[in-house]
């Protein structure tokens, strides 16, 4: 007596027709997007016979896989996205910093002096002259000086940072090998991999 058997694409029509699509239940970072997952299993892998022919199993099974698998998801996003030159084998930054004093000062000096003399003369008459003669004299003298004396300081002091990059092939790998190297890395793909975990899991019989 043989069992009947489901598809992922015939169980996956089923969830949608009766509102209960397992694969809400199949979550991924930040990064990776699910709509293009699920759209690609469906297509590798829709007529693949699931492990689990019951919705709520399924949706059970999916949120499980996300689970178990998040950590290395998120390795595979980092390593994704690390800034590289791929045909270089050498990087180092540096980065180091200075400082510069000055000091400025100046000074100003002014200074002036006045001077001021009067005299004054004080004549009387006898009683019997009409004639005018000097009684008393007096010499008044009044010297005014001043000095200013401005002095001004300026210091300064400036911090200066500075950023530097070595990079480059420094021989150990030739630049051929190297190309090569990154041919094969770019044949990886994201979603495909994800396919791939999903297939061995959840999916029977699966080679892959």
């Amino acid at each position: 007596m043989s069992s009947a058997t489901q598809t992922l694409l015939g169980l996956y029509q089923i969830g949608k027709a009766r509102n209960k699509n397992f694969f809400d239940k199949l979550t991924f970072p930040d990064g990776i997007d699910h709509d293009l997952a699920v759209a690609n299993i469906l297509h590798e892998a829709g007529d693949c016979e699931v492990l689990y022919n019951d919705l709520d199993l399924m949706a059970n099974a999916c949120e499980l896989f996300s689970a178990k698998w998040r950590h290395t998801f998120e390795k595979w996003l980092a390593v994704m996205n690390i800034d590289y030159e791929p045909l270089e084998n050498y990087n180092r930054l540096e980065h180091w910093s200075d400082s510069e004093s000055t000091s400025e000062s100046t000074s100003t000096s002014t200074s002036d002096a006045t001077s001021n003399s009067a005299t004054t003369d004080n004549d009387i008459s006898a009683f019997n002259e009409s004639t005018l003669q000097n009684d008393t004299s007096a010499a008044t003298t009044a010297e005014t000086a001043g000095h200013a004396l401005n002095q001004s300081k300026h210091d300064r002091l400036n911090y200066f940072d500075h950023e530097g990059r070595v990079h480059g092939n420094i021989g150990v790998t030739t630049t051929q090998a190297m190309y090569l190297e990154e041919w094969e890395l770019s044949k990886l793909n994201l979603y495909h991999e994800i396919y791939v975990l999903f297939g061995r899991e959840l999916l029977i019989p699966f080679s892959y």
